[in-house]
């Protein structure tokens, strides 16, 4: 077999991405004769059999990259872990397979082009490259201190689409972000499921208390809704319900500290807990500890969720929007409506607290998608089929699996005609 670079952040990092990349390449290491990984990381997790090259600047991409006859890039969003790809896919992305984490990219740029004093490299970058309409909205936007997630230009200009046209090959993890980008002219881009590797999944009778513990992980921002889930559950704290405790895991945000003081106004300080950010194995740990993850994103910006991922593989039930590549899950995933997600959400719990049939099934129909899909050998085999011959996916990979008519999905309906 041939000769396979990764060019990708990489464990210690604290990124997904480098996670993720960390599992791919233990399993295409069994496929192919040799996997390199170039990496910022000055001191890599070491893998067998896998090569190591340390990267400072682009020039040396280029120059150690010559010999390889596939290049796979893991793109996503963080100046630090990614900044260095752009000045080297501006020259060779022909040569490359970008596997796209973000769709939309503005943060990279502007961390990239120096927002701010020197903000002018990125609009001017805006200009050049979508016209001087689109680079005067988005000033206007950020002069007037406009939150980037609401932002409706950057995902109609998500700088992906610039970044990744005229690339060898495009993965992508939904077919939001593919047809988004094929809307913008990105032509061979394929879907493939992001799958996560997970030490063990629970037994799906597995149910360690009869409180029910519910999780939201990752960190608190404003779009993951974390205030609508907290006044969900305030409606459940009542004693003829089956008791819950929530788990919120990761750092919050400045704008959104004010939680911890809505959580003590509404008298919930023994039910909901704010464990900050944790390290992977003890975040995989407590993931696998709970009975239910809540994963809510309004407005999305085409993002997929690593944290989502996990859990489905670890057989966890999970409530999330229904948005973008969250809605592209099956229906044992249960999904809620921006319009009317507090009532839908308050809904859904109290029939998984008071249904003793409901939470058993849910496992059961989560272990059996992860068992169907969620595979990351067979994710690395299809990775590799792109990067052989990257003209033969018109379509996803994978087909959508039957949808599952379950009590969640009438409570779902009857919520919004009552709306």
């Amino acid at each position: 077999m041939k000769k396979v670079a990764l060019l990708t952040p990489w464990p210690p990092q604290p990124s997904g991405i480098a996670d993720y990349a960390f599992d791919l390449a233990a399993h295409l290491r069994g496929i192919c004769t040799e996997v390199h990984v170039f990496t910022s990381e000055q001191s890599p997790r070491l893998l067998d059999a896998v090569k190591f090259h340390w990267i400072t600047k682009s020039e040396q991409v280029a120059e150690d990259l010559e010999e390889f006859d596939h290049i796979l890039v893991q793109l996503g969003n963080h100046p630090d872990y990614h900044g260095y790809m752009l000045p080297f896919l501006e020259q060779h992305k022909h040569k490359c397979t970008i596997q796209l984490h973000d769709l939309v990219l503005h943060h990279l740029l502007k961390g990239v082009l120096a927002f701010g004093a020197a903000g002018e490299q990125y609009f001017s970058w805006l200009e050049k490259k979508y016209g001087t309409a689109v680079s005067d909205s988005i000033r206007s936007y950020f002069s007037s201190d406009g939150d980037p997630l609401e932002c409706r230009a950057l995902l109609d200009y998500p700088c992906s689409d610039i970044l990744t046209k005229g690339a060898r090959s495009v993965i992508v993890h939904s077919n939001f972000v593919k047809q988004k980008l094929e809307r913008r002219g990105v032509r061979n881009v394929a879907v493939v499921d992001l799958c996560m590797h997970v030490d063990e999944i629970k037994n799906s009778s597995d149910r360690k208390s009869q409180c029910l513990q519910i999780g939201v992980f990752g960190g608190v921002q404003k779009n993951r809704r974390v205030d609508w889930i907290i006044e969900a559950l305030a409606t459940l704290r009542c004693p003829e319900i089956p008791p819950w405790q929530l788990e919120i895991v990761g750092d919050v945000d400045d704008d959104c500290k004010y939680l911890l003081e809505v959580v003590k106004t509404k008298n919930l300080s023994d039910r909901v807990f704010f464990r900050g950010r944790l390290h992977l194995g003890d975040f995989n740990e407590k993931l696998a500890d709970c009975d239910l993850l809540v994963a809510l994103r309004s407005p999305t910006m085409g993002e997929t969720s690593g944290v989502v991922t996990r859990a489905l593989s670890l057989g966890v039930p999970t409530i999330v929007s229904d948005v973008g590549w969250y809605s592209e899950l099956p229906d044992c995933v249960i999904k809620v409506n921006d319009d009317n997600a507090i009532d839908s959400l308050s809904k859904c719990v109290h029939w998984i607290l008071t249904d003793q049939t409901a939470l058993p099934e849910l496992k059961e129909q989560t272990l059996q998608f992860a068992r169907d899909r969620l595979n990351i050998s067979t994710t690395a085999d299809d990775i590799l089929r792109v990067l052989l011959e990257p003209t033969i996916f018109k379509r996803a990979i994978s087909s959508k699996p039957t949808r599952l008519d379950g009590h969640a999905t009438s409570i779902l309906a009857a919520g919004r005609q009552r709306s």
